[in-house]
């Protein structure tokens, strides 16, 4: 009887490791750029300041007393932010100690220019998405 209640520990923990307890990706919903200008002028121009925003999710991090706020995205994540074709990001963030959030300083010149986020969960798998703004002379 003593290994029976010894071996069926064993035997359940050994099917969790099999079974159900893999890592699940962290998932991109959307990322967005948003400046503030009057509605009826959406453009970013040159040297305009950006903020460029992620919301991800990860379908591993839930439990009852903790969900994903919408707006800001999951908190078990990390956040890093490339910009593929120019412009800066700036020092300061929209939310300190919160990167789901970025401001980007577009370019002088016009064009299409990339900006990458890949976000990484706690157990280092990742997703990434490219986000592409026009920066145009109006």
């Amino acid at each position: 009887m003593k290994y029976i209640n010894l071996i069926l520990p064993v035997m359940f923990l050994s099917f969790l490791a099999l079974v159900g307890c893999e890592n699940e990706p962290p998932v991109i919903e959307r990322l967005e750029a948003s400046i503030y200008k009057p509605l009826d002028n959406e453009i970013i121009e040159p040297s305009d300041t950006v903020e460029v925003f992620c919301k991800a999710d990860d379908p591993d991090y839930r439990s009852s007393i903790w969900e994903p706020d919408v707006m800001t995205g999951d908190a078990s994540l990390d956040y890093s932010w490339e910009t593929l074709d120019g412009g800066v990001f700036l020092d300061f963030q929209a939310f300190p100690n919160y990167e789901a959030y970025r401001y980007w300083e577009a370019p002088v010149d016009t064009g299409s220019y990339r900006i990458a986020c890949t976000v990484i969960d706690n157990d280092g798998a990742t997703d990434s998405d490219t986000l592409t703004i026009e920066v145009i002379e109006e």
